[in-house]
């Protein structure tokens, strides 16, 4: 039985996935350290083959070139590209992804909030990639702090957090500066298949030894309050 909780995000989804006619579009803005609007953020909607069809090449590109933030490797294509954002991202009632586009509109990367605990009101950030690397320094600090304090007042979220792999040493350091401390680890193991390569979270043999690890990481609101008291979002 969905709660009400549930209920309300799922809606939300809704609304800023433009599921039906009658919804506008609604985008979270970007701002600085001194309140300047700097980016939107675009959500994904269930017209972007019709809007911004370009996405499936772009996303693509964009995962080819950043390998180190997944946790499964598999050949990309535009078509596997696009199954994911119709199936894995737009019909999941509990995910919506955001593309960063700077204020000409130019598309810089992405990121999105999943994996929702209504019972903890809790959610994870992912996908979280800068596809322009040289444009807006600092752009996506700014931006994760956007998308968290949205979720926090629009979505009334209790806590935020999110899991990146051990061996990312950059995302690691990235997400410290933006508020993030360690609370935990999840033993990953790999499995490979015929066209991918994974690494899960449960164990697949009695004998499997650990791979890697997920370093579980909560977003401490304070930073938040320390650097914006404006979000009318």
């Amino acid at each position: 039985m969905e709660t009400a909780f549930a209920e309300q995000i799922r809606t939300t989804f809704e609304q800023y996935k433009c599921l039906k006619s009658q919804h506008e579009l609604c985008c979270v803005p970007v701002y600085d350290a001194k309140s300047h609007l700097i980016a939107w953020l675009k959500p994904v909607t269930f017209h972007w083959q019709e809007t911004n069809p370009e996405f499936a090449q772009l996303f693509s590109r964009w995962r080819e070139e950043n390998p180190i933030g997944f946790a499964n490797i598999f050949k990309i294509t535009p078509e596997r590209t696009t199954y994911w954002l119709e199936n894995l991202v737009l019909r999941r009632d509990d995910r919506i992804l955001f593309v960063i586009e700077d204020l000409k509109g130019q598309a810089i990367g992405h990121l999105g909030l999943s994996s929702f605990d209504y019972e903890q009101r809790n959610a994870e950030i992912d996908n979280v990639v800068r596809g322009r690397k040289s444009l807006i320094p600092g752009l996506m600090q700014f931006a994760t702090w956007s998308l968290s304090a949205w979720a926090l007042k629009r979505l009334e979220l209790d806590t935020i957090s999110l899991r990146v792999l051990s061996d990312n040493d950059h995302a690691i350091r990235f997400y410290e500066r933006c508020g993030f401390d360690e609370t935990g680890r999840i033993p990953l193991y790999k499995v490979e298949t015929k066209d991918e390569l994974k690494w899960i979270d449960h164990e697949p043999f009695p004998d499997a030894s650990i791979d890697r690890y997920y370093v579980v990481m909560k977003l401490n609101p304070q930073v938040l309050q320390d650097h914006y008291n404006h979000w009318s979002v």
